[in-house]
């Protein structure tokens, strides 16, 4: 189902079914967080009363997120060193791109540098109905694909990983500071596979932040591959929504065996309407079984803090809405269940008769 941040505005009362919605989910959240458990040992009380607070604020954050709504543009330089690495990976190469979220709603665009007179971009959406990729040179445009969603549990999960490993799925991942190694904190923390070693309270330049020790046993679905996370450290700024201000831990794959460290620093200094989005990212990767280092530092820019639905449709880009063929439960399933009903209380009523 794809929630409308705007609907409150549009319909009272779909924005209090929101609002309800949302509350009841965050309660379910902290609940099934609670219920995982997090056993480490405190070193005073206020250690222990900042682990609550910090369990609360985790569990609402991934309604947070999914409710964003913004459209922003990343310049990315990536600069690598060491053994495989030549040419102009050492000397650092620049990617810039747009991407756009409204709830679940999804597109990432960026330009095509072909050598030509004429500019050319490519624009990739997912909407929930379908997902679709738009080329445009100069005033022409052309589909490049078109894939309908619900309906084939492959194209589903491809559109998925598209759109995780994407530039959106990236986007978001460095800059947001709800997510960490890819996934919002409310999914990790409620995770069996991960484990909080300390929290403490921490000052650095003045301001007071949270320190979270932690290790995480994961496993990434695209790649097909176990690693787990050790040495793991969160800093954590309660004063602006608890967003992950640094983090840094040493990943291993457990099944190619590779091992290193990995930190990361986000800024939010500067990002309009308060929005949990760094303006700043700076990751580093090292390798500790290899000489590699690879070094990505991402400049984020808010275009637009609301993006209107109809962008994330194919009639914007002036291209029909699909009519898709629908499923015989599409056609006939509210008739069945209609049937259904009347049976069943012609039944009732004949029983009540024979009575």
């Amino acid at each position: 189902m794809l929630i409308d941040p705007a609907g409150s505005v549009k319909n009272p009362w779909r924005g209090l079914c929101v609002v309800f919605l949302t509350a009841m989910r965050d309660a379910i959240c902290l609940v099934a967080i609670a219920i995982t458990g997090h056993n480490c040992s405190y070193a005073s009380e206020d250690d222990a009363e900042l682990m609550t607070e910090f369990l609360k604020q985790v569990a609402g954050m991934q309604s947070r997120f999914e409710s964003l709504d913004l459209n922003i543009r990343c310049s990315v330089v990536r600069e690598m060193s060491g053994e495989g690495v030549s040419g102009p990976d050492q000397k650092g190469t620049l990617r810039e791109f747009e991407i756009a979220k409204r709830g679940q709603l999804l597109f990432a665009l960026r330009n095509i540098d072909e050598k030509t007179d004429k500019p050319k971009s490519l624009l990739k959406c997912v909407n929930g109905r379908y997902a679709f990729a738009v080329s445009r040179t100069g005033e022409t445009a052309s589909l490049k694909y078109l894939e309908r969603l619900g309906m084939d549990t492959a194209v589903d999960n491809r559109v998925l990983a598209e759109s995780q490993q994407g530039e959106s799925g990236a986007a978001l991942a460095n800059s947001c500071g709800y997510m960490i190694a890819g996934k919002v904190l409310t999914e990790l923390v409620r995770s069996k596979d991960f484990s909080i070693k300390s929290i403490s309270r921490r000052e650095v330049n003045g301001k007071l932040l949270v320190a979270l020790g932690f290790e995480y046993l994961g496993h990434d679905v695209l790649h097909k591959e176990d690693y787990k996370l050790t040495e793991g450290e969160l800093i954590l700024d309660p004063a602006n929504k608890w967003v992950v201000t640094a983090s840094s831990w040493i990943y291993e794959s457990l099944t190619r065996g590779h091992k290193g460290r990995l930190t990361v620093q986000r800024d939010f200094e500067g990002m309009a309407f308060d929005l949990p989005i760094a303006t700043k990212v700076i990751s580093k990767y090292e390798g500790l079984d290899i000489k590699f280092v690879d070094k990505e530092t991402w400049t984020v820019e808010l275009k637009r803090a609301e993006v209107p639905e109809e962008e994330f449709f194919l009639p914007y880009y002036g291209f029909p809405e699909p009519q898709f063929e629908r499923s015989f439960f599409e056609k006939w399933g509210w008739w069945l269940i209609v049937g259904i009903l009347f049976l069943a209380t012609g039944c009732w009523l004949t029983m009540r008769r024979a009575r």
